[in-house]
């Protein structure tokens, strides 16, 4: 039997996606080593009782007969790194809590031309370059995501949502005090809503990404 097509039988493919996503607490490295043993572990098995003459379209039910279910399996694996688990998701936290601050805080903060009709450069740079550089760290830095970390991005999703708000907030001050539009508040805010949108995207996109 080809190892390869074993794996793309649907039963073993949803046993190891299932196995993995409720390893998701565990180090990638860590994780990714125990999913290479039940894996081999798995294709052994399948070898075995091959040879004892189980037909091929009926091994992959057979072989899971003799594991665990993927919960129960990860659970057991999960148990020998409680202290591992704990510690990581404190510093994972950490790093969402600094990133937060970075990340939304200053786009907020780059709404404030919209109310002021102008921006003045040398203010407005400091929080462009940060909100950059957060989410370069958020994307290349070697973050450990697991359970917590993804509740506390799927709730800081839900917080990016309220940036529109400041952006139509600041809008509207701008009109209540100048009772016209200006191109460049015009202009400016509608950058601005097309940035908030593509940040939203790009959040979505990487919680999934990081679910998977």
């Amino acid at each position: 039997m080809e190892k390869q097509y074993f794996f793309s039988n649907n039963v073993i493919d949803s046993y190891i996606n299932d196995l993995s996503r409720n390893l998701i607490d565990l180090p990638k490295s860590i994780k990714e080593q125990h999913i290479a043993e039940i894996k081999s572990d798995l294709f052994e098995s399948a070898v075995e009782k091959e040879r004892e003459g189980v037909p091929e379209k009926e091994l992959p039910h057979i072989v899971l007969k003799d594991f665990l279910p993927p919960r129960q399996l990860a659970n057991e694996i999960l148990d020998e790194y409680s202290d591992i688990n704990i510690n990581e998701s404190k510093k994972s936290l950490n790093f969402l809590k600094y990133y937060t601050v970075l990340s939304i805080g200053c786009l907020g903060a780059l709404a404030v031309p919209i109310a002021m009709g102008g921006i003045n450069i040398s203010s407005n740079l400091p929080f462009a370059l940060a909100f950059v550089l957060s989410n370069l760290w958020l994307i290349f830095g070697k973050l450990p995501w697991n359970i917590t970390t993804l509740n506390f991005l799927k709730k800081l999703m839900k917080v990016s949502n309220l940036i529109f708000a400041i952006g139509f907030a600041c809008f509207a001050i701008r009109l209540m005090v100048i009772k016209t539009i200006e191109s460049f508040t015009l202009s400016y805010f509608i950058g601005y809503l097309i940035l908030t949108i593509w940040y939203v995207l790009f959040l979505k996109i990487f919680y999934r990404r990081k679910q998977a």
